[in-house]
């Protein structure tokens, strides 16, 4: 597997706190399955994250893997908070996007619709850069209306859903939601959105469990391996068709 949305590296945002916490969190993702990480740092408009900065400690952390034999891949990322500013930072070469590709992860408000997201999107879509939405099922207005994320599906948005949801680790409204949008085709990626250690990596046998309840092997390989390495090798992901939500969908 590979975890395409993490804060693994230490000391830049509001996850792992030094050099010990980040290789300890490394490991914990080898043993629970994952062969490579992408730290998606946050990049916020209230605080830069210097690209030089960010490629040192990815860096350090890589050469202290190797001498300690983790076996853990790792990439380089950002995860952007939504801002009027992003076309800008785009033009300015401000954040990474993934492994450099022409995908970026970015995240949106939790409570609050974003009124200048469809032109964002727009704007970033003829760049040829393709946005991922971290976590939708926590977002109120999905949660409200899980099919409006249907017209940015159709118009090449894709969307990452983390494990933790799946076993209702933000609460019942996500799990709710997280599993609509896995059975309705919206989902394109999972990611931990880990920030500490002994956190959600340690759960990962019981969220592939519960998983397998939900959707067949071959939807969580793909998007658990297979779209992660697309994006890797900055690929084209492939998108199946939206299903529409009902309200009579049987929620168990």
């Amino acid at each position: 597997m590979i975890d395409l949305h993490s804060h693994i590296l230490h000391g830049i945002d509001d996850g792992s706190k030094d050099l010990d916490e980040s290789l300890k969190m490394a490991q914990e993702a080898y043993e629970s399955g994952f062969s490579s990480v992408f730290c998606t740092s946050h990049f916020m408009e209230e605080s830069y994250v210097n690209r030089d900065e960010n490629q040192v400690r990815l860096n350090d952390l890589r050469e202290k893997l190797i001498y300690d034999s983790i076996d853990t891949n790792l990439y380089s990322g950002n995860e952007i908070y939504i801002s009027t500013e992003v076309i800008n930072w785009i033009d300015q070469n401000r954040f990474q996007t993934l492994n450099y590709s022409k995908y970026f992860l970015m995240e949106l408000p939790m409570d609050s619709k974003v009124p200048y997201l469809n032109p964002i999107i727009f704007k970033c879509i003829l760049k040829g850069l393709v946005p991922i939405i971290a976590h939708p099922e926590r977002y109120k207005f999905v949660q409200d209306d899980p099919n409006s994320l249907i017209p940015f599906i159709e118009s090449g948005v894709l969307f990452q859903m983390n494990y933790g949801s799946i076993i209702g680790v933000y609460g019942k409204e996500v799990l709710k939601t997280a599993v609509i949008l896995l059975k309705n085709d919206m989902i394109h990626f999972f990611g931990t959105d880990a920030h500490r250690k002994n956190s959600i990596y340690m759960k990962m046998d019981n969220i592939l469990r519960t998983l397998r309840r939900l959707i067949d092997e071959d939807t969580i390989n793909i998007l658990s391996s297979v779209n992660p390495q697309i994006v890797f090798e900055n690929g084209d992901v492939k998108v199946n068709k939206p299903y529409f939500y009902k309200k009579a969908f049987s929620f168990k």
